[in-house]
């Protein structure tokens, strides 16, 4: 749980249950049975605002996964799995007398995934590893106690006067049972990698992988508080593909004392989700009327440098990297016009793109007792909107704005440090324990979740505010084990 303060409290969890039954069939093969459950819960209250925000989402797994070692140079991995999802899209509330809050609960959604897959770990020779699987994954969208039904199956429509994207209106509403299917998927993913030991103390490695997703994260991520909902994949929104390509190379120096690290990488997703303009995701019961689906792409290098034997390690890792989506338009009622898209369908940065991402790590064991942490990090500025001009309406500002993303928050840094106390009289008990001392943010840098443009009523100016939610924390805490 976090809080600024009474009127401001974000509550969030996860509540775990796990039953594991290992088998040993024989010296080559053993079993693993899990049936696990889940309980996600995310929570916000807001009484400036004068609601409550609850939302979660439930499942149960079973898992049955094996492993076969065939001989000293071939690996067989294969398993089932099954999960049962039960979504809480929100519940909203008003948290006092004075809101103007309407209590509702938006439609629970329900869904089941199950995936079956074959892997092999072989090594062909000394010198070549190669990796090789399949994973084939179904997709059962069930039913819920209200669905919206569009005219041509669509719920959102192009206004080619106004150049704009609106909500389309339900012609009428249907009902479903809880076992019927309202969408089914099926996807292979496949996977590859090799590995080639160039020397003793080198190697180069390569891979690709695809992989089906369709559990999506709905973000208001230009607010500071975002109220995340996950979906599932239905009619409307599409399971997102990914297709990633990697090569990397390793290499250790002084007898494994030091290592380095590189890897490019690129990704390619379909079915990527966007939102139009002026979408509202708070509260919404009919999210498909303000999503359609793009294509994604992000790629780059990464630096990793270790320090890993001695008193004192670390590491330092750099990634440059690019992420950015687009939506092309649609043809509009089955002829050759074409919407303008999102961003008039050019490509734009998505909200996780950060061109520099640099971390240091360092440790350091002072004796038995005693050891220290630090952590610096760095990253540049989350991409944004910000007005690009304004113009007046009946005596009021009002502002427009430009591409999407084309501005960034300022570049984020931080530099934590703990000290780690192990009393020496712990080496004779049963339970174990540690005790940590540790400030984040420690030079209390203000960095910007947001920032907001405002007229100052005093002056009548255009003023820009930031947002910040988390300044120097000092902690102490208390670890154990049995």
């Amino acid at each position: 749980m976090f809080g600024i303060n009474e009127s401001f409290v974000n509550t969030y969890g996860n509540a775990v249950g796990n039953f594991r039954w290992n088998h040993l069939f024989s010296d080559k093969l053993f079993s693993n049975l899990s049936l696990i459950y889940s309980d996600y819960y995310y929570g916000l209250k807001l009484d400036f605002v004068g609601f409550n925000w609850n939302s979660g989402i439930r499942n149960f797994n079973v898992k049955y996964d094996l492993k076969h070692y065939v001989n000293d140079k071939l690996q067989v991995n294969y398993g089932l799995n099954n999960i049962y999802y039960q979504f809480n899209p929100g519940k909203i509330e008003p948290s006092n007398e004075n809101s103007g809050i309407i209590e509702e609960q938006l439609i629970q959604k329900y869904a089941n995934e199950f995936a079956a897959y074959l892997d092999f770990e072989h090594r062909l020779t000394e010198k070549l590893s190669l990796g090789y699987g399949l994973r084939f994954s179904y997709f059962n969208r069930l039913g819920q106690d209200e669905l919206n039904v569009y005219a041509n199956n669509n719920p959102v429509n192009f206004n080619p006067l106004l150049y704009i994207y609106q909500e389309a209106e339900p012609i009428s509403i249907a009902t479903s049972g809880r076992n019927e299917s309202l969408a089914k998927f099926t996807n292979w993913e496949p996977r590859l990698s090799l590995s080639y030991t160039l020397t003793d103390d080198s190697s180069i490695k390569s891979s690709y992988t695809r992989l089906a997703q369709y559990l999506h994260l709905l973000s208001n991520t230009s607010s500071p508080t975002p109220l995340d909902v996950r979906t599932p994949s239905d009619a409307f929104v599409k399971p997102q593909l990914l297709d990633q390509y990697a090569l990397g190379y390793f290499k250790s120096f002084n007898n494994d004392d030091y290592s380095l690290e590189t890897e490019v990488f690129y990704k390619d997703v379909q079915n990527r989700i966007d939102y139009i303009d002026g979408a509202n995701l708070i509260a919404n019961n009919s999210i498909e009327q303000v999503i359609l689906n793009g294509e994604a792409r992000a790629y780059g290098l990464e630096l990793l440098f270790r320090k890993n034997e001695g008193k004192f390690q670390g590491w330092l890792s750099y990634t440059l990297s690019k992420s950015e989506q687009r939506t092309p338009g649609r043809f509009i009622n089955g002829t050759n016009t074409l919407e303008t898209g999102i961003n008039n369908g050019n490509w734009y940065n998505t909200p996780y793109d950060k061109t520099h991402d640099i971390s240091l790590f360092a440790s350091y064991d002072l004796n038995e007792k005693w050891s220290f942490n630090t952590n610096f990090v760095y990253q540049t500025g989350q991409p944004t909107n910000y007005p690009i001009g304004q113009f007046e309406f009946q005596g009021l500002a009002v502002p427009y704005y430009g591409l999407r993303n084309e501005q960034r928050l300022p570049a984020y840094n931080r530099l934590d440090i703990s000290a780690s106390l192990t009393p020496r009289k712990n080496k004779n008990r049963k339970i174990k324990g540690e005790w940590v001392f540790s400030i984040y943010n420690v030079y209390n840098k203000r960095n910007a979740a947001s920032i907001n443009f405002r007229r100052n009523d005093d002056t009548g100016a255009n003023e820009a505010v930031r947002t910040s939610i988390f300044g120097i924390v000092p902690a102490v805490t208390y670890n154990f084990k049995l």
